[in-house]
Order: structure tokens, then C-alpha cells, then sequence
């Protein structure tokens, strides 16, 4: 047997390193822009689930006030909610009425503190579920976008009341209520005056353009630029106009801004630029979102009073 000696030819590699390099960015980019895309769907998806939960644990009557259930028929869903007529006329004079509008993720029990204010000074007060909120039906939360669809339904039921002035009609709004709130006004002539405590954006004009937005801000407008597309899929609609579209259709008619810490000022100061007289922004500096009544109880409840009294 004969062996043969010989150089050996070294392997090439079956690719170059630079091809191979190449292949892991985009590995790793593909992944981190999968996971990124994930998060976001996960995120809308959260955002927009419905959050119902049983109203409980206390009724008008716990006031002492005589009160009906009510259920509304809107574009396919049944809200439920109360009306409960004053037995004084108080401050608010005859037939002056609040529309009460709650904020995310709970009932109508989160504007029962500022029901209560008004219906002891004489207003006859509507609080209900927003769609999808607690015992309304909705499999869908839009975050404000599809709730101004049933004001008609809410402003119909008020004019049946025969203890309501038709030109006495209010609406007060927390959070994302006050976003609904007003655009509501906005788009209906019969409510006659606005209290929105803490209203959220509601379409992309709403974010603070970038030379005024913080750090962390600017991080949440980009997020929401992108999710703004899922969003309208999800909810099956276009994007509703942005309050600092609609808010100066609001004029002639008073609105009455509150706002709390630092970056939500911004916010609403926002919304205050791009509205008409008569208007007012009222800040509460000590505290966060939504805690402006807990925070100064006395003068919140004398503020809504005093708006609406003169305001209808």
C-alpha cells in the first residue's frame, strides 16, 4: 500500500465573517422589532378590554335621595345608570341637570362624590356607565373615542324628564369622561356648560408638540404614533377628531378646566389655549390625576357648584 503526503488545502468557511455578522444584526434587530411589535399589540389589546365589574356598594339612596335606574339603547349596547332628581331647588334654581361622565377603567361610582355635591344643592344628576364600563355592555373600551356616539341616547332620555329645562343641560367629566365631555359639547348645542377635571388626549394633535414635551413624554407621543393605526383597526373607526380640534366650537358656552401636578398642566393648559371665552383653568398643584377633589374637598364641591349655578 502506498501513502501519499501532500499540503493540505485549508476549509473555507462556507460563509465570510462579514456575511455572517450581517445575519446576526438582523437576527437581532428582526427580534427586538417582533418583540417591540408584540408589546404594542399586547398593550392595545389591554388598553382596550373591556372593564366591567358590578356597581356596588352604595346607591343614591344612601344619600337619601329617591333615584331611578336607568337603561339607555346605544348603537347595539344598553347602559346602565341612574337619574336622580333633586327635591330642592337649592342653587341651581328648577330644572337644571349634570350629566356625569366617569373616567377609565371603573363605573359610575367614581363621579359619585361630585353627584352628590350637586344634587344637594338643587341639580337633578345623571351618572351612568360608559360602554364597556361596569353593568353597560361593550366588548370593546375605545378610550373615549366611540362614547360622544351615545350622548344622543343620554340627552334624549333627559329631555323625557319632566323636571328637566331642556336649556339647563350640564355635563361634568373626569379623565377620559372629560375628554368625552368635551367633545360632547363640542358636537351637541344643548349642553350649555363644561366641567372637565384632568381630561386625557384624545387624537394625536392632543400631545404636546415636542419642544414642550419632557423626556419620557416624547418617548410615549412616539409610541402612540405608531400604535394610533392598530388602535383604529382594533376599534374598527377612524380616529376621532382631537380636542384641540372641536374645543373652541364649544364658545359661546362656559367651560371650567381642572388640572393637578406639572405635566398634566401642560396638557390641559393645551386645551385652555385652543378654547374660546368664557372659560377658566383651575390648578391643583399639591396633587396627581384625579385627585383634585379628595385634595381640596371643600373648595372643589363650592367650584362645581358656583360654575354650574351661574352657568345654567
Amino acid at each position: 500500500m502506498t501513502l501519499r503526503f501532500g499540503m493540505q488545502t485549508a476549509v473555507q468557511p462556507r460563509y465570510p465573517l462579514r456575511r455572517a455578522l450581517k445575519l446576526i444584526v438582523i437576527g437581532v434587530v428582526g427580534g427586538l422589532l417582533t418583540t417591540y411589535v408584540g408589546y404594542l399589540l399586547f398593550l392595545i389589546w389591554d388598553q382596550t378590554a373591556a372593564v366591567q365589574s358590578q356597581v356596588c356598594c352604595t346607591t343614591p339612596a344612601d344619600w337619601g335621595a329617591e333615584y331611578q335606574d336607568v337603561v339607555l339603547s346605544s348603537h347595539g349596547e344598553t347602559l346602565k345608570g341612574w337619574y336622580v332628581p333633586s327635591p330642592n331647588d337649592g342653587l341651581a334654581g328648577s330644572g337644571a341637570v349634570v350629566i356625569l361622565l366617569h373616567s377609565g377603567g371603573i363605573h359610575r361610582m367614581g363621579v359619585e362624590r361630585e353627584a352628590r355635591v350637586l344634587w344637594a344643592e338643587g341639580f337633578n344628576v345623571l351618572l351612568y356607565d360608559r360602554r364597556a364600563h361596569g353593568d353597560s355592555t361593550g366588548d370593546v373600551n375605545s378610550g373615549g373615542w366611540r362614547d360622544v356616539e351615545d350622548i344622543p341616547a343620554v340627552l334624549d332620555f333627559l329631555r323625557q324628564q319632566s323636571d328637566v329645562d331642556r336649556e339647563r343641560i350640564g355635563v361634568f367629566g373626569a379623565s377620559i369622561g372629560g375628554q368625552v365631555a368635551l367633545r360632547a359639547a363640542a358636537m351637541f348645542p344643548e349642553i350649555k356648560a363644561v366641567v372637565a377635571d384632568g381630561p386625557s388626549l384624545c387624537g394625536l394633535r392632543d400631545h404636546l408638540p415636542i419642544s414642550q414635551a419632557p423626556g419620557i413624554y416624547r418617548g410615549w407621543r412616539f409610541l402612540s404614533w405608531l400604535a394610533a393605526p392598530v388602535f383604529e383597526l382594533r376599534l374598527g373607526m377612524r380616529e376621532p377628531p382631537s380636542v384641540v380640534d372641536v374645543i373652541a366650537e364649544i364658545s359661546p358656552r362656559p367651560i371650567l378646566l381642572i388640572t393637578t401636578d406639572e405635566l398634566e398642566t401642560k396638557v390641559v393648559r393645551r386645551y385652555f389655549e385652543f378654547a374660546k371665552e368664557p372659560k377658566t383653568l383651575w390648578q391643583i398643584p399639591e396633587t396627581g390625576h384625579g385627585g383634585g377633589f379628595a385634595a381640596r374637598p371643600e373648595e372643589y364641591a363650592q367650584r362645581l357648584v358656583s360654575f354650574f349655578s351661574e352657568a345654567l
